[in-house]
């Protein structure tokens, strides 16, 4: 285990990601409130003693950089021991200040608890406010006018296409969620809103055309290899939607060999 995973909270949505955090609900969670995480997609409430018994043993113990207790002291009240204590405390939030109860210890005891709860929960939000000062200090939010020229980024790009798109012109932006509506030099307008964070500013003169869209650049590239005679695809194999677009299966990096027939093997050897 990586010695900085230890300090995560179950539920921190800036450190885990969505598959991660679903693993976790559904070993924390009766499915009937799985299922209402998922459609609802939000972080139910655990009690901690439940989500304790869900977390290794060694991790019971750790504290917590944030919080400065660990996850037991949080539960139980005290530090953990073999044998360890099977029952948590009750706590209530209006404790009796009767002298009687006070000989015992438990009033004393519990809260001891609770202060250290309210002390931990009181950390645990003086370090978010702090990283959330230092983040919004780094990010640089970007605002772009109307009829800007703008790149949008390639996200799902294979192995050596450009990581841009565009240019896009803006012809519609909101304000308040700082996204944009796009169309191309062409006039074809892009089918959703984009948030400001996918784009940046294209630096030209030149803007008579879209420079780069990969539609049309994968459709080119695969004429290309059809009209090349030293090309061994054929053009029926080009343009089949079963070919693995920019991917190779075979471990030594060269084409697909099931897509081929006997016969063409045959002519090649």
């Amino acid at each position: 285990m990586n010695p900085g995973e230890r300090h995560q909270e179950n539920f921190d949505k800036k450190t885990l990601s969505q598959f991660e955090i679903e693993e976790r609900v559904q070993g924390l969670l009766p499915k009937e409130l799985v299922n209402d995480y998922k459609k609802n997609r939000r972080v139910p409430h655990i009690p901690e003693e439940q989500r304790l018994k869900n977390t290794p043993a060694r991790e019971q113990k750790w504290k917590h950089r944030t919080t400065g207790f660990s996850p037991f002291f949080l539960t139980y009240g005290r530090e953990p021991r073999i044998p360890g204590d099977p029952l948590c405390p009750f706590m209530d939030t209006a404790i009796p200040d009767d002298p009687s109860l006070v000989s015992d210890g438990a009033i004393p005891f519990l809260r001891n608890l609770q202060q250290a709860r309210i002390n931990a929960d009181a950390r645990v939000a003086t370090n978010s406010q702090q990283d959330k000062e230092r983040w919004d200090s780094i990010m640089k939010p970007h605002q772009f006018a109307i009829g800007e020229h703008l790149l949008l980024r390639h996200e799902n790009k294979f192995g050596l296409e450009y990581n841009w798109m565009g240019p896009y012109i803006v012809i519609d932006k909101n304000v308040d969620k700082n996204i944009y509506k796009l169309t191309t030099m062409e006039g074809v307008p892009y089918t959703s809103w984009v948030h400001a964070d996918r784009l940046k500013i294209a630096k030209s003169d030149d803007f008579d055309r879209t420079w780069y869209h990969p539609t049309p650049a994968r459709a080119q590239m695969c004429r290309d290899l059809a009209l090349d005679s030293s090309s061994a695809l054929p053009f029926s194999l080009v343009d089949s939607s079963g070919v693995d677009r920019g991917l190779s299966t075979v471990l030594g990096g060269g084409d697909v060999g099931h897509y081929f027939d006997e016969s063409v093997k045959s002519e090649d050897s």
